[in-house]
């Protein structure tokens, strides 16, 4: 019985015919729309065989309704169509939510991700931990985007592919105001940062859509096909 539980968790574990894919950057960088197109464009191995999340795998709940249920806070903001909206928060608050939606993303991969891509199966983020790296106002977690990025690389589990979608400030505010000028160059930055790490994947969305999908999925495909003959090796 143990080598049988031996053998099943090992194959569980490396079993990966299927992947995920996270996208980030800034508000009017077009990610809903490669979003939609992507899937389309994957429709005829995934119409019925993808998972969709928005920003994490959301196993807990948010955490100001959880510290409202708790008793620890009186009101809760759900001016949702606001991401922006909260104020900056101090290194203790920054470091309780961090801690907060880490646990998240690490039990939450397990539960919900690896069961979906160990099978033929695809997983799409529309933002991921990468967010809180890129854009702290949103996740309101005011640290270092070097220490975010160390706490990625220990702690939480990895997509397969992660990609950085963005454009010039001009293009961004001409689609969206969301964000000013310099909220964008702010995340743009942080994006920059993160293209010079391993496994991520910038890609300018400036012309149309399709053009994005077709960079993206060449990417994609060009990566799984090496994976694959790794594996048969």
């Amino acid at each position: 019985m143990s080598n049988f539980l031996y053998t099943f968790a090992g194959n569980y574990l490396r079993s990966r015919t299927g992947f995920s894919v996270g996208f980030t950057g800034p508000d009017g960088s077009g990610k809903t729309t490669v979003i939609d197109r992507t899937i389309e464009r994957l429709g005829d191995v995934f119409a019925s065989a993808h998972a969709y999340y928005h920003f994490r795998p959301a196993l807990f709940g948010n955490l100001g309704e959880v510290a409202h249920s708790a008793g620890i806070k009186k009101d809760v903001d759900r001016n949702y169509s606001d991401p922006h909206r909260g104020g900056k928060t101090g290194l203790l608050s920054s470091l309780a939510r961090l801690g907060y939606y880490s646990m998240d993303y690490i039990l939450g991969y397990f539960a919900k991700v690896k069961t979906k891509t160990r099978i033929t199966r695809l997983v799409i983020f529309d933002r991921y931990f990468t967010d809180i790296i890129c854009d702290s106002r949103r996740s309101r977690i005011y640290l270092s985007p070097r220490f975010l990025n160390m706490w990625r690389r220990l702690f939480i589990p990895s997509l397969d592919y992660n990609i950085l979608l963005t454009a010039s400030s001009e293009t961004i505010l001409s689609r969206k105001r969301e964000l000013d000028e310099k909220g964008i160059r702010d995340i743009n930055s942080r994006i920059d940062y993160l293209t010079s790490q391993k496994g991520y994947l910038k890609v300018l969305n400036e012309s149309t859509p399709d053009e994005a999908v077709t960079l993206i999925l060449g990417h994609i495909f060009s990566e799984q096909h090496k994976k694959n003959i790794k594996r048969l090796k």
